[in-house]
């Protein structure tokens, strides 16, 4: 596997790890708005990514739809993309 291969393979897997981690239910507030399954995927996926890529953009306000434990896992995908 070559160099680059082997980088798009790590980032791919850090987004699907973290979208998993972010569509739990203990990562997400009880009382949030939430219109489907589809809905949680393409929240997750979308903040996953942007913690990755240490942009800090987001489709809902973190402090309010995520919990601690969500708010969390963020914080470790910032982390793990300041390191890449």
């Amino acid at each position: 596997m070559t160099v680059s291969r082997t980088i798009c393979s790590g980032f791919i897997a850090a987004l699907a790890f973290g979208t998993g981690l972010l569509m739990m239910p203990f990562a997400i507030n009880p009382d949030a708005a939430i219109a489907g399954p589809l809905d949680y995927l393409v929240k997750a996926l979308f903040t996953a990514t942007s913690a990755v890529c240490v942009t800090g953009l987001s489709l809902v306000d973190v402090s309010q739809y995520y919990s601690f434990w969500g708010q969390l896992f963020i914080c470790i995908l910032f982390q793990f993309g300041g390191l890449g």
